[in-house]
């Protein structure tokens, strides 16, 4: 257990604790100054009675305090708003590399090596234009055509050797991706609509791997990322038949709606293309936002997008796993942190 005490400290940190928290749920059977000194490499426990009273006090199991790596999240950009606390952030840090590090753990028992090609590594990101012939490049790099819809973004993301965490936080995390290790990892926030997290994705991957000019201001990689996302669900060609002209005095919302349900776009997202297409006015684009304020779309958009669109890319590695016999129920279990009864049910049902 040579790294116990950085391995205490990220469980407290996820957990959201205090070290004096972290004494009142134990009941006072360790001191916060023993806390303390474990943490710092001071002290070692001494039994495993210890281990089993820290690992339910802070939600992790006892393996936790025994994994070996410790994956340094160094290049993970943290994008958030004013509204998140240190401590929050520091939790959701924490689960990130635990996330991370149980999902590396499972590629490599499986001797599996990163592979990841950035298609658009030489093209230098300094305008609208160099980003909607990043967004056309990859598409066809990856298989996608010119005009169809991408069904399934995290499936499309995965087979393309991207990482994709889902965690539940809140909206005040505005995003995270980078690479680590070679790999590129994006969050997905788990209660976020589906057309948000399709969306989400792609502008997170936009950060991953578009080569921006060196000193761009934050807020133009933002602008330049969204449009990357909208580039990639609503081609401009496949746009530009959907509405039958090149200019448009206004765009309907029942338009607006069949976008979002045939290439999974939010109306909002949609029209805000449109207009950086340049095929609405100004003056247009403001008048939409004014109906969207009025009739509150904001907080409930009409149409749906009817595809479940989660991550899948880790369980299926867990199932090979478990498959091939390399690893046992229990560390299974471990792996994906659920109950061992629910993963024997997921064995039989196919669940």
């Amino acid at each position: 257990m040579k790294n116990f005490g950085t391995r205490l400290h990220s469980a407290r940190a996820m957990a959201g604790l205090s070290m004096d928290r972290l004494v009142m749920r134990l009941g006072g059977s360790i001191s916060k100054q023993s806390i303390s000194k474990y943490e710092r490499g001071l002290m070692k426990p001494e039994d495993s009675s210890l281990l089993l009273r820290l690992s339910q006090a802070l939600g992790v199991p006892v393996d936790y305090f025994f994994r070996d790596s410790v994956v340094s999240l160094d290049s993970i950009d943290f994008r958030k708003k004013a509204g998140l606390g240190a401590k929050e952030l520091a939790s959701i840090i924490e689960q990130t590399r635990d996330e991370l590090e149980r999902y590396l753990e499972l590629e490599a028992l499986l001797a599996i090596e990163p592979r990841f090609v950035n298609p658009v590594r030489e093209l230098s990101i300094d305008s609208m234009e160099a980003v909607e012939n990043a967004a056309e490049k990859l598409r066809h790099a990856w298989g996608l055509g010119e005009m169809s819809p991408i069904t399934r973004v995290f499936d499309l993301l995965e087979e393309n050797e991207i990482r994709i965490l889902e965690l539940d936080v809140r909206e005040s995390l505005d995003g995270l991706s980078g690479l680590v290790e070679g790999v590129p990892v994006i969050l997905s926030k788990s209660a976020a609509p589906v057309d948000r997290r399709r969306f989400t994705s792609l502008h997170e991957l936009g950060h991953v791997i578009l080569q921006f000019g060196t000193g761009m201001e934050p807020k133009t990689k933002e602008k330049y990322c969204h449009t990357f996302a909208g580039a990639m669900l609503l081609p401009i060609k496949a746009l530009k038949k959907e509405l039958g002209k090149e200019r448009r005095s206004a765009v309907s919302v029942p338009e607006l709606v069949h976008l979002k349900e045939h290439y999974g776009i939010s109306i909002q997202a949609a029209m805000a293309r449109i207009h950086t297409l340049g095929i609405v006015s100004d003056a247009a684009y403001r008048e939409f936002n004014i109906f969207v304020n009025v009739h509150r779309l904001r907080q409930k958009e009409p149409g749906e997008y009817r595809v479940d669109e989660r991550p899948t890319r880790f369980k299926k590695l867990l199932h090979r796993a478990l498959a091939e016999e390399l690893i046992s129920l229990s560390k299974a279990a471990v792996l994906a942190r659920i109950p061992m009864e629910k993963l024997q049910q997921e064995m039989v049902s196919g669940g």
